[in-house]
């Protein structure tokens, strides 16, 4: 078993100003408390297969993001010209309803989006990239067992 990890902070700058998602409308970031994280956790048995669990600090993502960022790694990764397995990837966001509208739910108005373009294309880009370093960093677990539950 082999084990890799990176994070990125995807904290919006705060200028253009930034709408919250989720509770109402018009909601406009004042200030940064603390920072948000796109996390990977890379696992790859001894066959090659690898896993990509990925955790990212916004309200949500819509299919066709996810999409777009498995694309981009499936493009960037070498190891896909390499004959390697395609690793499984399994992205989900925390719902955090103080992070920035990656939906386009909680702008202004109920009429208008509250995601910044250039936002949602930087956090895509630190989703791939922390997803590429997962499995670049790949190193052997040592010290595991099996634990048996008898139930």
């Amino acid at each position: 078993m082999r084990i890799g990890y990176a994070q990125a902070v995807i904290t919006p700058k705060l200028e253009p100003p930034v709408y919250l998602a989720g509770f109402a409308h018009n909601r406009i970031t004042q200030s940064v408390h603390d920072d948000l994280y796109a996390r990977a956790l890379a696992l790859q048995d001894e066959a090659g297969r690898c896993v990509v669990l990925v955790a990212v600090d916004v309200i949500g993502l819509f299919r066709t993001d996810v999409v777009d960022v498995i694309g981009q790694v499936q493009a960037d990764d070498e190891s896909y010209s390499g004959g390697q397995p395609v690793p499984a990837i399994i992205l989900s966001a925390v719902h955090s309803h103080h992070g920035p509208d990656t939906m386009g739910l909680w702008g202004p108005d109920a009429r208008k989006s509250g995601v910044n373009p250039e936002y949602l294309h930087t956090l895509k880009e630190a989703i791939t990239y922390v997803i590429l370093n997962a499995m670049d960093t790949l190193e052997p677990v040592s010290g595991m067992r099996t634990v048996s539950v008898n139930g």
